[in-house]
Parts: structure tokens; C-alpha cells; sequence
């Protein structure tokens, strides 16, 4: 069972038959921001997004569907920790949970568009003009400015975007990650970043 599922208010959120894309990451990976922008570009018509889920089933579902699908990816000790902070997430259990998401994501890395945290964050049109160009979809988006950035964050909850106000406050303030767990979780992360195209990683 995954810990983070849909509420029944978020049914629209569930994969579907005729859902346009997917968008998924594991949580704290801009997820929020990433649905909201790509929504509020859509604008006037309302796409059904596939999105979080947090679960990979969700990932490799859209992918047998040959849906198009935007994997959101964040150095795993950064995503953790903004976990912890949020929830109390146990460190641990979340680098576990983070490695079993993408390790099942990588088995089909060649059929997603990954997006890292900066490139989500920063030019979240240029992850869609990469989706158009892989799925040969018409998906609308823009740039990501200083006004975007308003009007999405506004209508956003406190916790729906990470950024440094709120970010980790470091490794004195939190317990240590295992070691071993930690390097498996970032050789993982490079090997899918590589795969995130030109641009800030």
C-alpha cells in the first residue's frame, strides 16, 4: 500500500481513460507548482492531469497507456528532508520509498519526459516543449517569470511549493540518513538526471 494516495476529492487526479498527462514525482519535487503552471496554461480548456499520486503504479500505467507523462525528479536527500520538515517523515523510510519510485520509474525512463527540480521551477516551458516534441501533443505553455510565479503561488497552501524560507535547515538541525541508503538514493538520481536534457539540474 502506498502511504500517499487520493482523496476522493481528487478523483480527477487518478489516471483515467481520458486522461491527457501525467505528472508525478515523489513528494516536495514540485508537484503543486508543476500541475498548477501546466493547468493555468491550458486555459480556457480544462485537461485531465494524472497527478499526485505519488506512486510509481501511476507512472508506469501512463506510460503502458502511451500517455504522455512529465516524471519530476529532486536530489533525493533535498525532497526527503522538505518531507521530514512537512510531516516528520522517518529520513530513512522516505530514502527507501524515493529509491523503490524511481528505480520502478527507470525501467521506462525512455518513454517519460524528466524534469528536474531547477528545470520544474525555473523553465517549466521548456519541460512542455519537450512533452509536445516526445508525444507530438500542442500543449500551450509560456515563460516562467517573476509574474507567473505570483499568480500561481497565491493561490497555492502554505506547503504546496518548496523554497528556501522553508527548506531544510540542514543537517544540524535534522538526525543523519544512512549512509549507504543515501548513495544509493544519489547514483540513482544522477543516472535520471542525465536523462533531464540541457539545463539546470
Amino acid at each position: 500500500m502506498q502511504k500517499w494516495r487520493g482523496s476522493g476529492r481528487q478523483k480527477r487526479s487518478l489516471l483515467a481513460a481520458d486522461t491527457d498527462i501525467v505528472i508525478e514525482g515523489f513528494p516536495r519535487s514540485a508537484n503543486s507548482w508543476s500541475v498548477r503552471v501546466f493547468a493555468h496554461w491550458q486555459r480556457p480548456r480544462r485537461l485531465r492531469i494524472a497527478h499526485h499520486q505519488h506512486s510509481e503504479a501511476q507512472v508506469l500505467a501512463g506510460v503502458a497507456r502511451g500517455m504522455p507523462v512529465i516524471l519530476l525528479l529532486r536530489d533525493p536527500a533535498d525532497a526527503v528532508r522538505s518531507l521530514n520538515e512537512l510531516d516528520g517523515t522517518n529520513l530513512d523510510w522516505g530514502l527507501r520509498r524515493w529509491i523503490a519510485f524511481y528505480r520502478a520509474a527507470e525501467q521506462v525512463i525512455d518513454k517519460v519526459v524528466v524534469a528536474t527540480f531547477a528545470q520544474a521551477t525555473g523553465d517549466f516551458g521548456s519541460v512542455v516543449k519537450r512533452v509536445n516534441e516526445r508525444f507530438g501533443t500542442e500543449f500551450a505553455f509560456g515563460p516562467t517569470d517573476d509574474a507567473l510565479f505570483a499568480r500561481i503561488t497565491a493561490r497555492m497552501y502554505d506547503t504546496g511549493f518548496p523554497h528556501a524560507a522553508r527548506e531544510p535547515r540542514g543537517a544540524g538541525g535534522l538526525p543523519a540518513m544512512d549512509p549507504a541508503l543515501l548513495a544509493a538514493a544519489q547514483a540513482l538520481y544522477r543516472r535520471l538526471a542525465a536523462r533531464a536534457g540541457a539545463g539546470p539540474t
